[in-house]
């Protein structure tokens, strides 16, 4: 028989997932670190896994990218709020979202050599 448990914080959004399996311990499987304010995961991460970002469009409803071995942080730095609040409001296509993403990407390397 297997056991599972979601732990939720104070506002009720879900923290971490843990499962076993027969008798054993429960452990931690994913931890979901960072919400937005409407309550949408930005980043999880799951276990001995690299970080999982999420950036998200069309008003907070749905979202538009995912970004992996990156946190929230990451990110927000290198995008800036600016770019990230315009990908929110009116991302534009699919290829029109990557342009963005990868021309912030390129400026941001190329500050750092």
């Amino acid at each position: 028989m297997s056991q599972e448990r979601f732990n939720f914080n104070s506002n009720y959004w879900l923290e971490s997932y843990q499962a076993a399996n027969g008798a054993s311990p429960l452990e931690t499987k994913t931890v979901y670190t960072s919400y937005d304010s409407r309550g949408n995961i930005t980043e999880m991460q799951k276990s001995n896994d690299i970080k999982q970002c999420y950036l998200w469009g069309y008003n907070y409803a749905y979202p538009i990218a995912e970004i992996k071995n990156a946190s929230y942080q990451d990110v927000l730095a290198v995008l800036g709020q600016a770019t990230l609040d315009a990908l929110n409001s009116s991302p534009g296509t699919d290829d029109q979202v990557r342009q963005t993403l990868n021309a912030r990407s390129e400026e941001h390397t190329s500050e750092l050599q």
